[in-house]
């Protein structure tokens, strides 16, 4: 059942982002029409997936629990974003190559991927805690990560400035208060932001559309994010979160949600600010095609590990 929803889940990625190499290719879209949807998805389709986002149901989940988890996603966070850095610093992964680097490894497709994987495993509780994680990704994502393309890694307050941070706060406010948009404003944020997905796999497939698979198979940094998205930063996390004794679904949704591929929302930004857009398509491509592979292990290992 698990890798039934894994390869029905990347075949549909995949088939999105097939779409978007089909219209570059037939010369349907070229680099600026791809430029003008990337700042469409930023500036109006994703603002309205934070906001729809914050009207989550809990299902029953005890307050203290959704504290804890929200505490236990923030320092996944930024304890993650600090390894990145330090990885980096290491080996040497300076500049522009360097902020994919360090966003790729930390930031992973925990909606799409995350959510019906959760679903089919482990059911409407499990939804609720990656909302969570949805909900701190896309606040630490649309704040601090952003900054990071637009000032070189090095993130400054002016960079704040935008309609995904505006409708982060938004988000915020309503999961903190319980306050809700009238039901056709929320539709309204529901359906245009049920947009973002197909459109961001699409734009990442106009990306590729010029560039050819033996680029994205011999390029050796593209391995080493796959193998730090994938596999280091999720079993040294699944570790690190045992002394919490947090509750069996709570540490599988953790697994879970640490373990997806590359988030497919780092190649847009990354073109809008011309960040080596092509280098974070390809790690986007590269992580959820080993997928397959790697998410069956790491459920057997937290399985073991968790129970």
């Amino acid at each position: 059942m698990t890798l039934g929803i894994i390869i029905n889940q990347i075949f549909i990625l995949f088939g999105m982002l097939a779409l978007g190499v089909l219209a570059y290719k037939f010369h349907m879209v070229d680099e600026n029409a791809n430029e003008a949807l990337s700042s469409l998805l930023l500036k109006v389709t994703m603002p309205c997936t934070l906001i729809a986002a914050g009207c989550v149901d809990t299902y029953g989940v005890r307050t203290m629990e959704l504290v804890k988890m929200t505490v236990v996603f923030i320092g996944y966070y930024v304890l993650a974003l600090l390894l990145m850095a330090s990885i980096a610093k290491g080996l040497k992964i300076k500049g522009e190559k360097g902020i994919i680097f360090r966003i790729s490894g930390v930031f992973a497709n925990n909606g799409f991927i995350g959510i019906p994987l959760v679903a089919g495993i482990l059911g409407d509780q499990g939804i609720v805690f990656v909302a969570l994680s949805m909900m701190v990704y896309n606040l630490i994502y649309f704040t601090y990560g952003v900054t990071m393309y637009q000032t070189n890694g090095k993130p400054q307050l002016r960079g704040l400035i935008s309609p995904a941070n505006a409708a982060a706060v938004i988000m915020l406010i309503m999961v903190l208060t319980g306050l809700r948009p009238p039901a056709p404003v929320q539709t309204l944020c529901e359906q245009v932001g049920a947009c973002t997905t197909p459109l961001s796999m699409m734009i990442i497939g106009v990306m590729l559309g010029s560039c050819n698979a033996r680029q994205v198979i011999k390029n050796k940094l593209v391995w080493f994010i796959s193998l730090v998205r994938l596999v280091i930063v999720p079993v040294l996390f699944m570790v690190c979160i045992l002394p919490l004794r947090l509750g069996y679904i709570e540490n599988m949704v953790f697994a879970i949600v640490t373990a997806c591929p590359v988030g497919c929302f780092g190649p847009v930004v990354a073109r809008q600010y011309h960040v080596e857009p092509e280098l974070a398509s390809m790690a986007v491509v590269h992580s959820t095609a080993l997928l397959m592979v790697t998410m069956p292990c790491i459920l057997l290992f937290a399985n073991w590990l968790y129970t």
